[in-house]
């Protein structure tokens, strides 16, 4: 690299780590040989500061109240800060109907609480399928809520239906639903991947006809995230950028992202390596890997 390309380098990883960090600073000047960086103003970043933050979870086996809190105190008496906790998928009686299982979490809000006042984010796992067992799925069905009159695919989690995101009752619906997490405190949703079993459907269709894949990608990830910043102005989903060279959450919502479930091998990490490198190439964001 020449010297004026590493100075160039250097401006735009400062511009980028202090923007990241929400600070307004003016980069003065940065010169080499003949060429000049003109000053350029900085505003805040489009994203929350614990975003940079170190994430953890447990898988659904073994998550509960106690142990979620157990785990981040493990991390601290470790000297290694948690900035948020995920709790992960089956933490609800209902594959998406956002009513905490009480067997695992008895008393869910005490637990983001004590979280919060740890420093830690809390965010739960969610999708927008409703499964046929969900004590909330026959309601979306008789009311006509979800895509193709509630045909149902079959998924990791069991057989469900597509949330109608065209369907504005639907949508009142859902976040009505959304909302019993949501005012307890939530900081946001790690959104998982089933947007791409949409294809399961052959023509998708809703209140307002016909729904490809990629609209309805970008109306799931962004109603999870812009929604919830109704509620709460510094929160996250945490999505798929990009996962076995297939694009899933939009642009404007992807600030943190992870690259799917890879095996703990040699493989696995040249896996998420590449998926993250191709996420960088089109996102330029924040990543990480299970």
């Amino acid at each position: 690299m020449g010297n004026a390309a590493a100075v160039v380098w250097a401006a735009l990883v400062f511009a980028l780590a202090t923007e990241a960090g929400g600070a307004h600073v003016r980069l003065e000047r940065a010169t080499s040989g003949n060429y000049e960086v003109p000053a350029s103003p900085l505003g805040s970043a489009a994203y929350p500061e614990w975003a940079h933050h170190h994430w953890v979870w447990l898988s659904n086996s073994q998550q509960d109240q106690d142990k979620d809190i157990q785990l981040v105190k493990d991390y601290a008496a470790n000297n290694i800060p948690v900035g948020a906790i995920d709790v992960d998928s089956m933490w609800s009686t209902g594959i998406n109907n956002f009513v905490w299982d009480t067997t695992k979490y008895p008393n869910a809000s005490e637990m983001i609480s004590t979280l919060h006042q740890m420093g830690v984010r809390v965010i739960c796992w969610a999708t927008s399928m409703v499964d046929t067992d969900s004590p909330n799925f026959q309601y979306g069905k008789d009311n006509d809520y979800f895509l193709n009159s509630g045909r149902t695919v079959h998924w990791w989690h069991g057989d469900g239906a597509f949330i109608d995101y065209t369907n504005p009752d639907a949508l009142d619906w859902w976040h009505s639903q959304m909302d019993n997490v949501l005012n307890m405190g939530l900081d946001g949703w790690k959104c998982d991947g089933t947007d791409p079993y949409i294809f399961v459907l052959g023509y998708a269709h809703g209140h307002d006809g016909h729904v490809s894949e990629r609209d309805y990608a970008n109306l799931y990830y962004r109603d999870f995230f812009y929604y919830t910043r109704t509620k709460n102005p510094d929160s996250l989903i945490m999505a798929r950028p990009v996962d076995s060279e297939w694009s899933f959450a939009p642009h404007d919502v992807m600030f943190s992202g992870w690259v799917g479930d890879d095996d703990p091998a040699f493989n696995g990490l040249r896996s998420a390596l590449w998926s993250m490198l191709t996420s960088g190439a089109l996102f330029l964001f924040l990543c990480v890997c299970s």
